[in-house]
């Protein structure tokens, strides 16, 4: 079935209402409005073309809806949380680039990594809390990516916090779209130091793939 504009028979005075103009200009047209397109509680529709309609069920719990450049879709976001916390070290200042949660420098703690089938397109969110026992150090926490795009982490997508006093702390997020090559690909967050100790108390990286 499909709709049929009503415009396309202009009725006059007089005229019979015939059963083939009902069926046609309302019954079947009513039948492509949204009301006869969802059947579930949740459900949205969703345009396919000119005057065309169709049913969108509801995406699994905590997706979120977003567009693949053509037409809405459910994306699901995938996350992961590191280990309660990693101290930098073992000297101050170490690392002083960008290295994995897992690195001998981060006290060879768990990567904090997520792997999803991406399309060329994916936010990422970051958060932490991030701490330094140095006074005017400056912690950054970012990700790279790997696997079908290779992508080294960097301070612009990354989050990052300059300590006023020995010790200071906060809680931080942050998120930035990425341009990807399409294929599984490998999120994981890497951090570093300016001087001092720091601490990041459970990194978590969220990734939306579009």
């Amino acid at each position: 079935m499909a709709w049929t504009d009503p415009a396309g028979h202009v009725w006059t005075t007089g005229e019979k209402v015939t059963a083939a103009n009902m069926n046609t200009f309302i019954r079947l047209n009513l039948e492509e409005t949204a009301p006869d397109k969802v059947t579930t509680a949740g459900d949205l529709v969703r345009a396919t073309g000119a005057n065309a309609l169709t049913r969108l069920g509801i995406g699994a719990i905590h997706s979120l809806l977003v567009s693949d450049g053509s037409i809405p879709v459910w994306g699901t976001v995938t996350s992961d949380e590191g280990d309660a916390t990693y101290t930098s070290g073992p000297s101050p200042g170490d690392p002083s680039t960008f290295q994995g949660l897992d690195s001998v420098n981060w006290g060879s703690g768990t990567a904090a990594s997520v792997t999803v089938t991406t399309s060329n397109q994916a936010r990422v969110d970051v958060h932490s809390r991030l701490q330094n026992d140095t006074a005017g150090a400056l912690t950054s926490l970012s990700y790279a990516v790997s696997g079908a795009t290779t992508s080294a982490a960097n301070d612009i997508q990354g989050i990052s916090f300059e300590s006023s006093a020995a010790n200071d702390r906060a809680q931080f997020g942050g998120w930035s779209y990425i341009t990807l090559t399409a294929g599984s690909n490998t999120f994981a967050l890497e951090a570093k130091v300016s001087a001092g100790q720091s601490t990041l108390t459970r990194p978590r990286i969220f990734v939306t793939p579009y």
